[in-house]
């Protein structure tokens, strides 16, 4: 990566996405359930920019302007209740990166709905 203007914010970031199945999920309890098998974005959906967006190393790489990566894989047919949620998350300096909860796919512009975890450096 060249650019240090990463300005990317990343709908479910990186590495290590998972959550954990409540008692109202009928996948399992108390089991974490990875949604980024760190090979490829199966299961993902991306907005606008999505040629920013890429895997290399086991991570989900996001190098230029505003992207946003949807979860759309085969657990809970990405709805989730009553869930924990834990990531990794590597950013550079001026990095604008996030992890929006409870939004909807827009193919471009910010997300309208949901909440957001941001992360700033």
């Amino acid at each position: 990566m060249t650019k240090l203007n990463l300005t990317a914010l990343l709908l479910l970031a990186l590495l290590g996405f998972s959550f954990c199945a409540g008692t109202e999920n009928p996948v399992s309890e108390d089991v974490w359930i990875t949604l980024f098998e760190s090979e490829s974005p199966d299961g993902w959906q991306v907005g606008e920019n999505a040629e920013i967006i890429w895997v290399e190393e086991d991570y989900i790489r996001i190098d230029g302007p505003r992207a946003y990566l949807y979860y759309a894989g085969w657990v809970e047919n990405a709805n989730f209740t009553n869930f924990e949620f834990k990531t990794q998350v590597l950013t550079k300096p001026k990095a604008n990166s996030g992890v929006h909860f409870h939004t909807e796919y827009r193919e471009t512009g910010w997300p309208d709905v949901g909440l957001v975890s941001a992360v700033f450096l």
